[in-house]
């Protein structure tokens, strides 16, 4: 298996079969690497960027004071979701 730096949250990590590398948290949820997508942008481009998260990959990324994970999360899905499939995203 490739080598990807593992966050400090991660236990481990696996590949997907389509390649995809993620990082495993405590509670068992698959988060997509951060560099394996960096090196592989067309990855994050078809919305393998996209996770059911449980916060764990948010852990000390720091955020501005005053900034919403919440609405930050669901831009950053809104825009995935448009860039995979077109116009605007339902949420």
């Amino acid at each position: 298996m490739p080598e990807y730096a593992r966050p400090d949250w991660a236990v481990g990590q696996t590949v997907r079969a389509s390649g995809l590398v993620e990082d495993i948290c405590e509670h068992g949820v698959g988060h997509p690497n951060r560099e394996f997508l960096e090196r592989h942008p067309g990855m994050e481009e078809r919305g393998f960027g996209v996770h059911g998260c449980d916060g764990c990959c948010r852990r000390g990324r720091g955020r501005p004071e005053g900034a919403d994970p919440d609405e930050a999360a669901k831009r950053r899905r809104d825009d995935s979701l448009r860039r995979v499939f077109g116009g605007e995203a339902d949420g």
